[in-house]
């Protein structure tokens, strides 16, 4: 009870500090892919296991932290067409599931970034 009571006021402290209600974030990995033409390299940092490409524009991401999607924020980007797209599915609280898409909608191959961090 005492560590509820503890982490209660911790959290207010905070709340009081950031009277504006953002929330603080602690990061838990980012992954920087070069994927387009055929080629397939990786930056990352905070995985437990590197990006693995599974088929045309889909790759899974699996952090070394577990993240659950309730606090997890996401951002990624997308490189090397006006008209790609990029979308980032909580497959689980270590796994997520990176697709990239052209304009028509078919999962196709781009550069990309994406970052996790959780909010606390």
């Amino acid at each position: 009870m005492q560590e509820q009571q503890t982490a209660h006021v911790a959290k207010q402290q905070r709340n009081l500090a950031n009277p504006e209600g953002l929330y603080e974030t602690v990061n838990r990995g980012i992954a920087l892919i070069r994927a387009a033409g055929g080629a397939f390299t990786q930056v990352t940092r905070g995985l437990s296991t590197p990006v693995t490409r599974t088929g045309a524009g889909v790759y899974v991401v699996t952090l070394a932290v577990a993240t659950p999607s309730a606090n997890c924020q996401t951002t990624s980007s997308v490189y090397g067409a006006a008209d790609a797209g990029i979308d980032v599915v909580h497959t689980s609280d270590t796994v997520k599931t990176v697709n990239t898409f052209n304009q028509a909608g078919a999962a196709a191959d781009f550069d990309f970034d994406v970052s996790f961090a959780q909010l606390v």
